[in-house]
């Protein structure tokens, strides 16, 4: 077992200002190389005071061992052995994992090299010979497998290749080639023999072939079919049939066979093919033709023929010419052109055309009407009249435009209808009138009925346009959502008239854009407008005075009892708003919890609390919005709110200020904000939309700078700003000459940028999808280059929040306050890594220069 080390210097000689002896350090370095020598030293076996194991070896600790593998640190970076340092036999109980192998592999003896299970394997099973075996197959996948001596197959050969070859020869003067499912080609003139070379079969030339024998060629078959000409040089001797392409005879071809014929198979005299005879044929019995759709032809030129269609008829291209043609029997679907007759149909004239079944013409060729194809419809072209009665009284015809129904005749033209008569349109679609028995005659419109009959009178629906109405009685509009509607060609007008002659009249006006009320006489003579509305704005104008929730209409202007303000209820518990003008500055007012002061001319309390109270006032072409929080005066004490936001004449929002601009900046802009007298931000853009803009300027035009932001210091100096072009954004800060002092060209950049440690992180905030930046950590660059630093390490700054909302009644009443709370929150550090560039810029020169030192 190893010992610990125990420290020697037990009197402490070796610290700090004391003066060490040889003997002392003799003492160390002993106890030190006993606790650690060869003989005496740990073991590192991991048992109690031996050291724990060893895991790792080499200089840089590059081999890594474990209780359950030995592995290199750092993947394919260390080598087992080398080329002149090799280890000796490795024995692996397992699987070994090679990316390649760099040397030859010996197996001894007849081992094997197996592949999936102990059927597939490669081995040497005797000295000279190499195995290959597998229990399903062997297949080489090459484009060449040459085999240098005799090979020997125990069981069938397939080439899988279509187009595979067969050389044989030292040169491979004779192939034999696969054709694809077709056969095997010997190549050029090369012959098959049998025996010996008189005996053979080949192509001596293109599209030849020769079967030689030098004795006999015999051929057994039931049939041998030559499908050419046969050219025999000697003599052909045929015990049965003799078959052949072309025979002929200088004499009578006869035979003294009686068999009938019944079919194109027997008979005595057979052919497969046409007959041709070149002058008259005599039949003593039947001729018959077996093929349906058989033809006749008559003249030398076919001019005449007759068709037989099967099971159907016979046809002529010609007329067929008869005294009388009598049909017996019906027609059928799909005849072309027929004639029937049956005692139930008599006479029938069935037909299929492309256009028409059937066609009827006069005897200029002319259409009188048609069957159109397919239909059981009888058409009558354009123009053609279809004439009821002796003198054609009635008649009905289609110019090509227009229909026609005419009744010349004596008497009347009668529509009758069972239930009712309807007209409508050609498709059916829409009604255009209707006669019901019993019921009403109506008129359509669209398709929307829009008068009718009833047993009362007439029921018009939608707009009547008259010359005149008079009603008798009494009379009811029971209009739907376009109300009822009067309306006239250059003006629309309804008088209320009394039946008496001393009350004036009312007529309403509707004319030139305007409606107006009149009061007239009687007799319309003269008339007086009352009210107008201006449809153009919406000004509507009295010609009298007004009273509001009175009965009694004042001098002037509007009237309003004392019980009435001109305003909006807000709510329980709160005051009605107020709008009033002011006289002495002409301004108009609106408020709530202020009214008119009469002393001031400007705002008194108009309730005494608390509460916070507004104004808005709209005077000189400005719009002033007025606050005056949690001030507690009496009932009509005059008080001056707080004018908090203002929009001037040229439509600038000026929020805490009363004019718009900033000394020492750029003119005055549409948005001013002053927070000189109060704490807390100025603008928050909060709860932005991903991918949307918090903040965005669009310049106009295309010359010069647009200057997006300006900063400005208490001086009115401008010190920065944000300006982009065209093309580009620049974000600059004052750097004048004429700012600066103790301009010193002479300090040690080099030394400062060594001590910055820029680093790569992460952001805590962006959770699983962080992705390494790389930066600094603010706290670490603060001291080597603390102006580009905001903040200070580890600060905190307090912020309130709410601990319990606030709470109302239905009413909106306030029940109880929220409560509010001040915690502690990390008050973030920033960095302007902009301000690195001096420092980095400097150490580049400082290195050039020694750069150039070293060179030269």
């Amino acid at each position: 077992m190893g010992q610990g080390y125990t420290r020697n210097d037990t009197s402490n000689n070796i610290a700090d200002g004391n003066v060490i002896n040889a003997s002392d350090l003799d003492g160390e370095f002993n106890a030190v190389d006993a606790a650690f020598n060869e003989s005496s030293g740990h073991t590192h076996d991991g048992t109690a005071d031996e050291g724990a194991p060893v895991t790792v070896l080499g200089p840089v600790q590059d081999f890594v061992a474990s209780a359950t593998e030995i592995k290199p640190k750092t993947n394919n970076t260390l080598d087992i052995g080398t080329t002149s340092l090799q280890f000796k036999d490795m024995y692996l109980d397992g699987i070994a994992y090679i990316d390649g192998l760099g040397e030859d592999i010996l197996v001894a003896t007849n081992k094997k090299v197996q592949f999936r299970d102990t059927a597939l394997f490669i081995n040497s099973s005797a000295d000279g010979q190499l195995d290959i075996a597998a229990d399903t197959e062997v297949e080489i996948t090459t484009a060449l497998v040459e085999i240098s001596a005799d090979a020997t197959v125990g069981d069938d050969l397939t080439l899988k290749s279509d187009a595979a070859v067969l050389g044989f020869g030292a040169d491979t003067d004779v192939t034999l080639t696969h054709v694809a499912d077709t056969g095997l080609l010997v190549n050029a003139a090369m012959v098959v023999q049998f025996r010996d070379s008189a005996i053979n079969i080949g192509s001596p030339a293109d599209g030849d072939l020769d079967i030689n024998a030098d004795d006999e060629i015999e051929l057994n078959s039931t049939l041998i079919d030559i499908n050419g000409n046969l050219d025999v040089s000697g003599t052909i001797v045929g015990a049965s049939t003799l078959s052949a392409t072309t025979g002929t005879f200088s004499g009578i071809l006869k035979t003294d066979d009686a068999t009938e014929a019944t079919s194109t198979t027997d008979g005595s005299l057979q052919t497969d093919g046409g007959l041709s005879v070149v002058k008259d044929a005599v039949f003593g019995d039947d001729i018959k033709l077996l093929s349906d759709s058989a033809v006749i032809h008559f003249g030398a030129d076919s001019d005449i023929t007759l068709t037989h269609a099967a099971d159907t008829y016979l046809a002529t291209n010609g007329v067929m010419i008869a005294t009388t043609f009598e049909p017996t029997g019906d027609t059928a679907a799909g005849d072309n052109a027929a004639i029937g007759y049956t005692a139930a149909e008599g006479l029938i004239l069935t037909g299929q055309g492309s256009t028409s079944d059937i066609t009827l013409k006069n005897d200029a060729d002319a259409t009188v009407c048609f069957v159109p194809t397919g239909t059981d419809d009888l058409r009558f072209p354009d123009s053609a009249v279809l004439q009821f009665g002796a003198d054609a009284d009635l008649t009905i015809n289609h110019d090509g435009s227009n229909s026609f129904i005419t009744d010349a005749g004596t008497g009347a033209l009668y529509i009758q209808g069972t239930s009712g008569v309807f007209i409508r349109s050609a498709d059916g679609g829409e009604n255009l009138a209707a006669f019901t028995d019993d019921g009403a005659a109506t008129l359509y419109h669209d398709n929307a009925a829009k008068l009718a009959t009833t047993n009362t009178g007439v029921d018009v629906t939608g707009t009547l346009v008259s010359d005149g109405l008079t009603v008798s009685g009494d009379a009811v509009f029971e209009p739907d959502n376009d109300g009822v509607r009067i309306t006239g060609t250059n003006y629309a007008t309804l008088r209320l008239e009394e039946n008496d002659t001393t009350d004036l009249n009312t007529t309403m006006f509707n004319s030139s854009g305007k409606f107006s009320i009149f009061t007239s006489s009687d007799d319309r003579a003269s008339a007086t407008e009352r009210v107008t509305l201006d449809h153009s704005n919406g000004n509507i104008s009295l010609a009298g005075n007004v009273a509001i929730g009175t009965a009694t209409v004042g001098s002037t202007g509007v009237s309003l009892p004392a019980t009435h303000n001109l305003g909006w209820n807000q709510g329980a518990g709160e005051s009605l708003p107020t709008i009033f003008r002011q006289a002495s500055s002409a301004a108009t007012v609106l408020t709530n919890g202020y009214r008119h002061s009469t002393t001031s001319n400007g705002f008194a309390s108009s309730y005494s609390s608390s509460w916070p109270k507004t104004a808005i006032s709209l005077n000189y072409g400005t719009i002033r919005f007025y606050t005056n929080t949690a001030v507690t005066t009496s009932a009509g004490t005059d008080v001056t709110p707080t004018e908090q936001v203002r929009i001037d004449s040229d439509g600038a929002l000026i929020i805490n200020d009363t004019v718009s601009g900033i000394s020492g900046a750029a003119a005055a802009g549409l948005l001013h904000i002053d927070r000189a007298s109060e704490t807390g931000n100025s603008i928050i853009v909060e709860n932005v939309p991903q991918d949307y803009t918090a903040f965005a300027v669009k310049r106009v035009g295309t010359a010069g700078v647009i200057y997006a932001q300006y900063y400005i210091n208490a001086a009115n100096g401008v010190v920065g700003n944000v300006s982009f072009s065209n093309t580009a954004t620049a974000f600059n800060t004052t750097s004048d000459y004429r700012l600066k002092t103790a301009v010193n060209y002479d300090w040690d950049a080099t030394t400062r940028l060594k001590q910055l440690k820029p680093a790569r992180f992460a952001w805590i905030a962006d959770g699983d999808d962080a992705v390494p930046v790389d930066g600094f950590l603010a706290h670490e660059v603060q001291d080597i280059v603390p102006e580009a630093i905001n903040g200070t390490k580890d600060a905190m700054r307090d912020v309130e929040y709410e601990i319990s909302a606030e709470e109302k009644d239905a009413d909106g009443n306030v029940t109880k306050e929220a409560v509010m709370g001040t915690r502690s929150v990390p008050d973030y550090q920033q960095i302007d890594q902009s301000k690195l560039v001096p420092l980095l810029c400097k150490t580049i020169l400082e290195l050039e220069a020694r750069i150039t030192a070293l060179e030269a």
